[in-house]
């Protein structure tokens, strides 16, 4: 969570600043960065064409089973996170979009490792669930902290007094934080 107005701190010449609140980082690259998502997003998509056949073909018209399920998720989940990434260059909101994108990873990642531990420990229902409760914490936790943040605007309040208005609160897998030399 960033609040604006922050106070920019200068130590040894250097003047450390922090993200707007209603922009991450990302969203005044630099000339690299966009580079960089451009060839991100064009990789996922290109990604998503040549193996589109061997998807179909190997996962569609297959039976269904929780693997080829969370494969399904996971590849899909990808494709809107870069979605998601083209928000910067079209100048549209897609927050909470970002914000359901990463739970869904959070939660795709916690039923591959336990799945992956009940394969390998003998089908062990115990241990599945014994990895996957723990491990679906986090999601859990951060997908309510963004609907109440959205509805209520308490996590702003508590941050910032009352002045719930110049604050912004996201999920986000990105630092806020970034240290330049005047």
């Amino acid at each position: 969570m960033v609040c604006d107005p922050l106070p920019a701190a200068v130590k040894n010449g250097a003047l450390l600043q922090v993200a707007h609140p209603y922009r991450s980082p990302l969203q005044h690259p630099s000339t690299f960065e966009n580079y960089l998502n451009a060839a991100l997003i064009a990789l996922v998509i290109h990604e998503h064409i040549i193996t589109l056949d061997m998807e179909v073909r190997l996962i569609w018209r297959k039976r269904r089973t929780l693997p080829a399920v969370l494969f399904i998720i996971n590849r899909y989940n990808l494709l809107l996170d870069a979605i998601v990434l083209l928000q910067i260059y079209l100048h549209i909101n897609l927050t909470v979009i970002n914000d359901v994108s990463i739970t869904v990873a959070y939660c795709v990642a916690a039923a591959l490792l336990a799945w992956r531990m009940y394969a390998l420990h003998d089908r062990s229902r115990k241990l599945f669930y014994l990895i996957l409760v723990p491990s679906l914490v986090p999601a859990v936790a951060a997908a309510i902290c963004a609907v109440s943040a959205r509805k209520s605007g308490w996590l702003a309040r508590l941050f910032k007094g009352s002045q719930s208005q110049d604050c912004h609160v996201e999920l986000s897998m990105s630092a806020d934080l970034h240290l330049t030399r005047k």
